[in-house]
This record gives C-alpha cells, sequence and structure tokens, in this order.
C-alpha cells in the first residue's frame, strides 16, 4: 500500500505556466511599483513623463544616496524584467504549443519566477552592503537564463529529452 500526499499545486496535472506568464509581468511591474507608488520616488515621478524618471533622480538633492541608488537600481531591474518577460512569454509559448510535460514545464516555469524574484531583490536591495558577493547578482541571473534556455529546447528536442529532464530533475531535489 503506498500512500502519496496530495500535491497543492499538482504539477502534474493543471498547466500553470500561462498565469505564470502574467505574474511575471507583474513582477517586471514591481520595481517601479516600489519607486513610485510605495518609496520616496514618488515626490520625484512625473507620470507625464515617466522616461525622465532616472534623470529626476541622479539630479535629485532631497534623497540620500541609499535611497536615490535604490531608486536608480530599481529603474534597472524594471528595464531588465521587461527585457526577459518576452522571451519567458515566448517559452512557455514554444513548449504549450509543443506539448512538453506539464510537471517539467511548470517545474522550470516556477523556477523561472522565482529566479527573477530573487534578481529584482538582489538587484534594488542586495547590492548596497558588502554582505553579497558581487556576482550574486549575476548567477541569479544567469540561472533565470538556463531555464529559458531549457524551456526553449525541451519543445525542439522531443520527448527522449523530456525523460532527461525529469531524470534530472528528480536527482537535483
Amino acid at each position: 500500500m503506498s500512500f502519496e500526499l496530495p500535491s497543492v499545486l499538482d504539477l502534474h496535472k493543471t498547466n500553470h505556466s500561462w498565469a505564470l506568464v502574467v505574474v511575471a509581468f507583474f513582477l517586471a511591474l514591481f520595481p517601479r511599483i516600489w519607486a513610485v507608488l510605495l518609496g520616496a520616488g514618488n515626490k520625484i515621478y512625473d507620470p507625464k513623463s515617466p522616461r525622465d524618471f532616472p534623470t529626476a533622480l541622479r539630479n535629485c538633492r532631497d534623497l540620500n544616496d541609499k535611497v536615490r541608488g535604490r531608486l536608480i537600481r530599481s529603474e534597472c531591474a524594471l528595464n531588465n524584467a521587461f527585457e526577459n518577460l518576452p522571451l519567458f512569454a515566448i517559452a512557455v509559448l514554444a513548449a504549450n504549443l509543443e506539448g512538453v510535460d506539464l510537471w517539467i514545464l511548470n517545474f522550470f516555469s516556477y523556477n523561472y519566477i522565482l529566479c527573477r524574484a530573487v534578481y529584482t531583490w538582489i538587484y534594488i536591495w542586495g547590492q548596497e552592503d558588502d554582505y553579497m558577493h558581487p556576482l550574486t547578482r549575476s548567477m541569479v541571473w544567469f540561472a533565470s537564463q538556463f531555464i529559458l534556455g531549457m524551456m526553449f529546447l525541451l519543445p525542439g528536442c522531443g520527448k527522449k529529452y523530456e525523460v532527461f529532464a525529469r531524470a534530472t530533475i528528480s536527482r537535483s531535489i
């Protein structure tokens, strides 16, 4: 008699990847929401010319250097996220069209979101002190790009590589 705990996310039967594209979109918006609506940038941000926000931040003398650095890095994180968002959406589309195994697709999609969330945190807050190695952000970015690469390769490689991916993932967990 075997006992299996029910999965809360049910990664084997339910496709979460499409919803995670929407989550990635809001995760990409988070730096601007934090900087403008919740942070100190709301005094500087001009909704009539949002592209001038980074320049206005650099020229503002009302902010201390630490806060200004966070706000400038939040804009950089926003730009990076929106540069990566189409790649993730296309990878999800390709994997869904080709019928990649749901568990593998969900696994890579959730890990991509996790990497992007960690990357955003490191980009905005994790770089201002010396307790984190300077290459940490780059390593997390590389991990997210590796996941995207796997999501692009799996549809083109067929079922035999899904077996390899599943075996590799199960050994690493």
